[in-house]
């Protein structure tokens, strides 16, 4: 992905695969995973339904850059990466944290859609499920779903996925000054934290105690903190299960 360019594949999947600690244990009781799993999808749904009317209130586009075109045409295809390596996960393990978040991520790529369209961008036609124009791209979603032979592996996946999207979308909004980029944009940014809190707790649950493996510590902290913040002060409202 873009802002791990400089880092070998090899070097970013060996990383994955072997940097969290191992599982606790090899059974983890069913009723408990079922209870201990749940995570409060509501402000996925809320911030991901939000995304594309924000940017149509802006009326007027404002000026895109070269720069800011290239972070849309690359953060549409790494929306589709994580897509379509959410929905591959979910027919292989069948588990409500894929299919969710999968969802989430079309949402994602509509709102890119809308902004690559709102400022007459140039866009290559859509690839298929699993095809991408990134020759980067691509061979990360191969290796991905390939090597990714357990559940733990899978959720392992996505929470690295997620941590690169949380850097490459920080990047863009600190590179651009078009509001309505930065609203879809940090938009996307809380989603994506909403997202990375779930393959963590779901990871927790197994034993696994899931290290950033891109970011900082601290920021890591600070993103599951804020989520469990913001989830907590919309605790009122009724909730669904996203694992």
């Amino acid at each position: 992905m873009k802002s791990i360019s400089n880092i070998t594949l090899a070097t970013m999947l060996s990383i994955f695969f072997f940097a969290s600690c191992e599982t606790k244990s090899n059974e983890i009781n069913n009723d408990l995973a079922s209870d201990t799993e749940l995570i409060d999808a509501e402000n996925i749904s809320i911030a991901d339904q939000s995304l594309i009317g924000l940017a149509a209130n802006q009326v007027v586009p404002g000026d895109v850059t070269e720069t800011d075109i290239e972070h849309l045409l690359y953060m549409l295809e790494e929306e589709k990466l994580a897509h379509d390596v959410y929905v591959y996960f979910n027919g292989k393990f069948n588990k409500r944290v894929f299919q969710n978040i999968s969802k989430s991520e079309a949402v994602h790529q509509k709102a890119i859609i809308y902004l690559i369209n709102l400022f007459g961008v140039e866009a290559p036609d859509s690839k298929p499920a699993g095809e991408f124009h990134n020759p980067e791209l691509q061979a990360l979603y191969t290796k991905l779903i390939t090597e990714a032979e357990t559940l733990e592996d899978a959720l392992k996946a996505g929470a690295l996925i997620e941590e690169v999207d949380i850097m490459d979308l920080k990047k863009a909004i600190s590179e651009t000054e078009n509001e309505n980029i930065k609203r879809v944009f940090s938009n996307l940014l809380q989603a994506s934290g909403y997202h990375l809190k779930a393959f963590v707790k779901n990871l927790s649950v197994r034993g696994i105690d899931y290290q950033p493996q891109f970011l900082s510590q601290e920021e890591f902290n600070t993103i599951l903190e804020n989520s469990r913040s913001n989830r907590k002060s919309s605790s009122h409202k009724p909730t669904t299960r996203c694992s």
